[in-house]
């Protein structure tokens, strides 16, 4: 739903597809798409009585409603027919994407910002990490998202004429640095990103910068959206090399990759810390958090009530794999390493650490 007005109970304005902006419109018992520079219809939806997430659409003039046949199709049909039931339908909206992200566009490079943004980086490593933080006080038909480089706590901004190059170069994230985040039909893990300033796509140019300027959804760039660093929610953990699920309890607090189910893991509260950079594990049975010793000499335990420097953590994407993460220890900047008797902060390099599936837990 594009450019209508909410309001309680409804919607009512133009239905168009993000893709093409082609627009529904009725004739007859059809209901069909229309070009975007063609005639449009504006439609009427109403939440359903006695329902929390359903909703019928009606013609404006409330005289023709949608039915969903048993083909799957979907005709308009006269109201006052007496034998005409409207079908009701939820409407979804795309989750905006929430946490600490590297960008990498359809020409294979990665995103970085110095502070404009350019796709010329070869490698993960080298790449700017955003973090995505979901604007829901917006009344557009999607919450928005900004973008804050987490090296320089500077947020992406977009020139209103789309004639500025993209750059994250703003303290505080207003209208002009405010994205729609949508799925890129048909290529399974590709984003496009819609500035809000001028309702612009963004755009990579043959030199690699990026650009607030395609018309249309066919014309912006795709995006891929790689492994977040410290997500936040509610995880089980699991050894990639075992298989196994990494476990601790009331009765022993160290961490241990031992548990052959997610029903006998221990779910794991990841959350971020107040600069952004580092973020915390927290049992969620026993509500206490992973610390470590700082030789990475004894495996880590959940036994603080609250994180200081001992209990903060850098949960990464292994590049190449992004299910797959490390966790890096930030009281010696040393990575996790899964042993039988627990896990041990003692990897100084990257390579030698173990990789860990992070499994949301189903809510």
């Amino acid at each position: 739903m594009r450019r209508g007005t909410l309001f309680t109970g409804g919607y009512d304005g133009l239905i168009r597809t993000e893709a093409s902006s082609d627009c529904l419109v009725h004739k007859g018992d059809a209901v069909n798409l229309s070009p975007a520079n063609g005639t449009c219809e504006p439609f009427l939806v109403s939440a359903k009585a006695l329902s929390v997430d359903e909703y019928t659409i009606s013609t404006s003039d409330a005289n023709f409603a949608f039915v969903t046949g048993a083909d799957g199709l979907i005709s308009s049909r006269p109201v006052d027919s007496s034998n005409i039931v409207a079908s009701a339908y939820r409407v979804v909206v795309p989750a905006a994407p929430e946490g600490t992200f590297a960008l990498q566009a359809a020409n294979g490079k990665y995103i970085s910002a110095a502070p404009i943004l350019t796709a010329t980086e070869s490698s993960p490593d080298n790449a700017t990490w955003f973090r995505f933080s979901s604007d829901t006080s917006t009344s557009e038909e999607y919450h928005t998202v900004s973008l804050q480089s987490v090296t320089t706590q500077q947020f992406v901004t977009c020139d209103p004429g789309g004639d500025q190059k993209v750059a994250a170069l703003r303290p505080t994230a207003m209208g002009w640095e405010q994205f729609t985040v949508l799925p890129r039909s048909g290529s399974g893990d590709e984003y496009v990103l819609k500035a809000s300033v001028n309702d612009k796509f963004l755009v990579v140019d043959d030199d690699g910068f990026i650009w607030n300027r395609a018309n249309t959804y066919n014309e912006a760039t795709g995006f891929r959206i790689i492994g977040s660093q410290n997500p936040v929610g509610q995880y089980y953990l699991r050894d990639l090399a075992s298989g196994l699920y990494v476990s601790s309890t009331n009765a022993r607090e160290v961490l241990i990759a031992d548990a052959t189910a997610p029903s006998l893991a221990t779910t794991f509260n990841f959350d971020l810390l107040e600069d952004g950079l580092f973020g915390s594990i927290q049992s969620a049975n026993t509500k206490l958090f992973v610390t470590v010793d700082p030789n990475g000499l004894a495996p880590a335990i959940a036994a603080r009530p609250s994180p200081s420097a001992w209990e903060q953590w850098v949960v990464s994407a292994r590049p190449g794999s992004p299910l797959a993460y490390t966790l890096q220890s930030t009281n010696n900047d040393r990575f996790v390493v899964s042993r039988p008797s627990g896990l041990f902060n003692n990897a100084t390099d990257v390579k030698d650490a173990s990789l860990f599936v992070i499994i949301p837990v189903p809510a």
